[in-house]
C-alpha cells in the first residue's frame, strides 16, 4: 500500500475503515452535516491547548531532570569528600 500507485486504493479503504467505526460507535447518519460538527473550531482549539500543556510537561521535566543531575553531583562530589577525609 506503501507505493504511489496504490494511494487512491488505500485511501478508499481508510473511508471505509473510519465509516465501520462510526457505523459499530453508534452513528447511523447518513449525511455529513455530523462530521462537519466533529471539525469545529472549538476542538481544533482544544487540540493546540492539550499540545501546549503536554509541551510545557516535557520542558519541566526536562527541568527536573536537570536539577536532579546537579543534586546528584552534589551529593557524590561531598560523599566522595566526606569519604577522603575519614580515610
Amino acid at each position: 500500500m506503501a507505493q504511489p500507485n496504490n494511494v487512491q486504493t488505500s485511501i478508499e479503504h481508510l473511508a471505509k475503515l473510519v465509516d465501520d467505526m462510526w457505523y459499530l460507535a453508534g452513528d447511523k447518519s447518513a449525511d455529513v452535516s455530523n462530521f462537519i460538527m466533529y471539525t469545529g473550531i472549538k476542538n481544533i482549539t482544544g487540540t493546540f491547548q492539550f499540545l501546549d500543556r503536554r509541551l510545557q510537561d516535557i520542558a519541566t521535566f526536562g527541568r527536573v531532570v536537570g536539577e536532579v543531575d546537579t543534586f546528584v553531583g552534589f551529593v557524590s562530589k561531598s560523599l566522595m569528600g566526606v569519604l577522603a577525609s575519614v580515610m
